[in-house]
């Protein structure tokens, strides 16, 4: 603002404007200006001498406007500082979210304590399969050397006949083995004719090797051994009645027999069936298709008679065959048994576990009535408890609930409440979304 300058009127009401100016007196020559200030002043001229005061009456305008300048600044600067927080709270929550995501899911506590029938063919309540296996055991005990002795190996076979008339055949008709070995029917038989085409007539008999000798042995095995009747060579029944191995063919030898303690027999008998039973287990557990179980403790096994073999003078190899009949049931119709339908079909169309199943304790109530051969009905005591556990869906809610804002999460979860109880979710930083990287969403699965 310009600077204002008050008048300052004297006494005598004379104006200043009419008093010369100090620079007009500078103009004067420095004589005269001399001569002024030498002389004494009348007090009339004296009088009239007023010295110029200028006055300032408002501040210096440069001051004001640099305190403006300064607070204008400061507001710019929080501005800035303002987005750069809102910039990097928004990437942090777009880039560096989390969200966890804690899932109880449904389930059902079943006590079980009861008997249940399991029936021999398939039907709409619990039935059974069988897994049928055989293998052999072998070990060395102590032997002394007996008699010397030859023998015929026997066994069975079971003959088919394909063709639509029955077969006729009398005792001591020849059998060939593929490695050429021939045995004789032990009694005359006669062969039922086929059903179809797809079943042919079978019966089981009994046949002996035609000369002694262990090369006559033979051993059931999971491939089929076929027999071929010699006396129908040449012909078409050559082909359309032939002979399977049904059980080992045995007890073939030429040599002395080994004699060993019925005590070391008997213990070594007893460690062989040990062994055998848990090697078949173990190939059992691995031939039972998915959806199905099958329990050690309901099973069938048995052995055959030891044989005694070896060259050895002071000891014998003590051979000794197992087979195996395991049981195994359907899973789902197990479940339905034990549990009922309502749990079942409260999870729609999610699916379930069930802890405890294969720790039940079950035991077969009728052994001495139950024959897996001709599919009795067997009766199971089953003891324990079970659960039935929703199975959660994660991946299929994770991909769900990628990118929506925690409010929404009530509405993405809703249709999984067949299998949930309860469910809660966390946010990191807690303003933001659930990231859209569904790697960076935790479910955890917490038990009940």
């Amino acid at each position: 603002m310009p600077r204002r300058v008050q008048d300052i009127v004297p006494g005598d009401r004379r104006s200043i404007r009419n008093i010369s100016l100090k620079n007009e007196s500078q103009n004067e020559p420095e004589k005269t200006r001399r001569k002024h200030h030498d002389t004494p002043e009348t007090p009339k001229e004296s009088a009239q001498e007023i010295p110029i005061r200028r006055i300032l009456v408002t501040p210096p305008t440069h001051n004001v406007h640099k305190k403006k300048s300064r607070g204008g600044e400061w507001l710019i600067i929080a501005f800035i500082v303002i987005g750069c927080v809102v910039i990097v709270g928004w990437i942090a929550s777009e880039y560096f979210s989390r969200a966890t995501f804690t899932i109880v899911p449904k389930s059902y506590s079943i006590p079980v304590n009861g008997t249940y029938i399991a029936k021999g063919t398939p039907n709409n309540s619990l039935s059974y399969e069988l897994v049928i296996l055989t293998d052999s055991a072998s070990s060395t005990v102590s032997s002394v050397d007996g008699p010397t002795e030859s023998t015929k190996a026997q066994g069975t076979v079971t003959i088919y006949n394909a063709n639509t008339r029955i077969q006729n055949l009398v005792a001591g008709s020849r059998l060939a083995s593929p490695d050429g070995g021939i045995y004789r029917l032990k009694s005359s038989t006669t062969v039922p004719a086929a059903q179809s085409t797809a079943t042919p007539g079978n019966i089981t008999v009994k046949v002996i090797a035609d000369v002694v000798g262990s090369d006559y042995n033979l051993i059931k095995t999971t491939s089929a051994t076929e027999f071929t009747f010699i006396g129908f060579k040449g012909t078409a029944r050559y082909d359309t009645v032939y002979a399977r191995l049904a059980t080992d063919i045995k007890g073939g030898f030429i040599g002395s027999k080994k004699i060993i303690k019925p005590t070391d027999l008997d213990s070594v008998n007893a460690l062989l069936a040990t062994q055998l039973t848990t090697k078949l287990l173990a190939q059992a557990s691995t031939s039972i298709p998915d959806g199905y179980i099958m329990y050690d403790t309901v099973k069938t096994v048995t052995f055959s008679a030891p044989t005694i073999s070896g060259n050895d003078s002071t000891q014998a190899i003590v051979t000794v065959q197992g087979t195996l009949t395991g049981i195994f049931f359907e899973k789902k119709k197990l479940i339905e048994q034990l549990a009922g339908t309502d749990e079942i079909i409260s999870f729609d169309r999610f699916s379930y576990t069930t802890p405890g199943l294969e720790s039940l304790d079950i035991s077969i109530a009728n052994p001495k009535d139950f024959s897996p051969q001709k599919k009795t009905s067997l009766i199971l005591r089953i003891k324990g408890n079970i659960e039935l556990v929703g199975t959660i869906p994660v991946k299929e809610i994770q991909e769900k609930l990628s990118g929506i804002s925690i409010t929404e999460t009530q509405r993405i979860l809703e249709p999984y409440s067949p299998v949930i109880k309860t469910g809660s979710g966390e946010l990191n930083p807690p303003w933001s979304k659930v990231p859209k990287d569904i790697e960076r969403i935790l479910v955890i699965i917490k038990k009940q």
